[in-house]
């Protein structure tokens, strides 16, 4: 370096060398700044380090928070991470749990091996659950939640009421079909119409079947006829007509102890059917057949009662009216019993009665003498079929239902 001199000051000149030389850098000033990068680069690899796990040896970790309280509800722990035991009460737990599972307060139930019932909300919760600084680090406290949620409330609230809805809406359809008189449709069964007629089989040849098909209904819905058969347990597979022709003798007769019933509708000169009180009578008398075979005894107090008691119970049924839907009867049986056809009221019946006597007092007249003409029918084995029943055996005397597995066809009238 060269000094070059002017006036009272020297300044210092540099060569081609020595301004290379001035743009060195200073070893010193190159060491720190290198140490300081350094230091840099080995504090931020230690926070990575410590930030992966790979490497915490330098690492100082933040010191972390963790819950004192862990509520368990339905299968899933809740921590109470805000919750201070030095600090908080029984209350405070609460309010935390309602805050974390939506159960509310009062419907809350807590337990834990050291909460008692009575323990009011008031008392510290490290007297309530005996927590220590030793207890808290070690693991935290598990307390049981059982309740409801607020939206679980108001699910069933909300269901409880569209029921109630439900039930008002019901019972006032109910009280509208009353008031029109509608039958309503949630009614109990009737246990008595199991015992009943499975079946109706009038004579199809006859150009007049469905009349003969209505008087077997009108038959089989006699209120007299369905409280017999109720009350002894009667149930017959079918309802016939018997053939007029064929069994011209019969009035009635009943197959195996009630599986087949069939009845003697027409006239002996087809020009109309049997009157219906006596069509019924007659089936009285098949119906005692179901558990008595025979006509002894024990069958004709059977057939007697039967009798009755339709005729108390089915009060009425026989009137006549206006129901164009019955069959025509015929007059024949109006008499006392003659064989051809008589004029209602005429002959010894009209000789009988007082002068003047009215339509109805006739008619009361000839129901009793056809009555009193089939109970003598009955009586005396007129309309009796047992000439099949001598060579069959014995048939049970105890049956109220079709015996169809005993395999008997013995016939009774």
């Amino acid at each position: 370096m060269d000094l070059v001199t002017g006036g009272s000051a020297t300044l210092p000149t540099c060569d081609d060398h020595d301004d290379n030389a001035l743009l060195e850098p200073d070893a010193d000033l190159t060491d720190a700044t290198t140490a300081t990068e350094r230091a840099l680069a080995a504090a931020t690899t230690g926070a990575a380090s410590d930030a992966t796990g790979t490497d915490t040896a330098h690492a100082v970790p933040a010191p972390a928070t963790r819950a004192a309280v862990v509520i368990s509800f339905r299968g899933t722990d809740y921590p109470l991470v805000g919750l201070d035991p030095a600090t908080a009460t029984l209350g405070d737990l609460r309010a935390a749990a309602a805050a974390a599972t939506g159960v509310p307060p009062e419907l809350q139930k807590l337990l834990h091996r050291r909460l008692r019932p009575d323990t009011p909300d008031s008392q510290p919760l490290a007297v309530t659950l005996s927590l220590s600084s030793a207890s808290v680090a070690a693991a935290p406290e598990r307390v049981l939640l059982v309740g409801s949620t607020a939206a679980a409330v108001q699910e069933v609230a909300r269901r409880d009421a569209a029921a109630a809805e439900f039930s008002r809406a019901r019972a006032a359809a109910h009280a509208a079909a009353r008031r029109m008189g509608a039958p309503r449709r949630d009614a109990e069964p009737d246990p008595a119409a199991a015992f009943t007629f499975d079946e109706l089989r009038p004579l199809e040849e006859f150009a007049d079947a469905d009349a003969a098909r209505r008087l077997l209904a009108r038959l089989r819905d006699d209120p007299g006829v369905r409280a017999v058969m109720a009350q002894n347990r009667f149930r017959v597979g079918i309802l016939g007509e018997l053939h007029p022709v064929r069994s011209p003798t019969l009035l009635g007769l009943n197959t195996n102890h009630g599986a087949k019933i069939e009845l003697r509708l027409r006239t002996d000169a087809l020009d109309g059917f049997r009157h219906y009180a006596s069509v019924r009578r007659v089936l009285m008398h098949e119906l005692a057949h179901n558990r008595h075979g025979g006509h002894g005894p024990d069958f004709v107090a059977l057939d007697t009662r039967l009798a009755r008691d339709c005729e108390r119970l089915g009060a009425g049924a026989t009137a006549g009216g206006g129901d164009a839907a019955r069959p025509r009867f015929s007059e024949e049986e109006e008499g006392s019993g003659g064989a051809g056809p008589r004029t209602l009221g005429g002959g010894a019946l009209a000789a009988s009665l007082p002068a003047g006597a009215s339509r109805r007092e006739l008619l009361a007249a000839a129901a009793q003498a056809r009555l009193a003409a089939v109970e003598r029918e009955l009586a005396g084995g007129v309309v009796c079929g047992d000439s099949e029943a001598a060579a069959e055996p014995p048939a049970p005397t105890s049956s109220a239902a079709p015996g169809g597995s005993s395999g008997l066809q013995q016939r009774d009238d």
